[in-house]
């Protein structure tokens, strides 16, 4: 494992690193905070490879948690993973709902692969490939 922070100016380098293949992950300090995997980083002997990676939040789509009988679901997690055009970056993330049970996702990439409920027990299907500007992307859960 080879790691190193960024500088103010968010660049960041790897010195002597052997040659192979290399899975970058980049993570904000602090909880909570969203993650950007890079798979198949291939480092080759004695070249420089330059990869620039962005966490800016660009897209996003909502959606409200209600129970089955119409009240907000408060302070739940919905979790999401968006999956580069690539196929190498993905971008993992999670919002909390509000006192409405409203909630926001935003990422760099325009279509999250994965949308679902964090909780233990029974839960709704989750949902796939959810585009950004949704505002449908809505979850109904079993009142216990």
């Amino acid at each position: 494992h080879y790691k190193e922070k960024c500088s103010e100016d968010g660049r960041y380098q790897f010195v002597n690193v052997p040659a192979g293949e290399y899975r970058l992950f980049s993570n904000p300090p602090g909880k909570g905070q969203p993650v950007l995997t890079v798979e198949k980083v291939r480092i080759k002997t004695a070249k420089t490879l330059v990869r620039d990676l962005s966490l800016e939040r660009k897209f996003s789509f909502s959606g409200k948690v209600v129970y089955d009988d119409g009240t907000s679901a408060v302070g739940l997690d919905v979790m999401a993973t968006w999956k580069g055009m690539d196929g190498k970056a993905e971008f993992d993330d999670f919002a909390v709902t509000d006192e409405k049970g409203q909630y926001t996702l935003a990422a760099p990439f325009n279509a999250a692969s994965y949308v679902g409920i964090g909780m233990a027990g029974p839960h709704p299907r989750p949902y796939r490939n959810v585009k950004a500007g949704r505002s449908d992307v809505n979850f109904v859960l079993k009142k216990k």
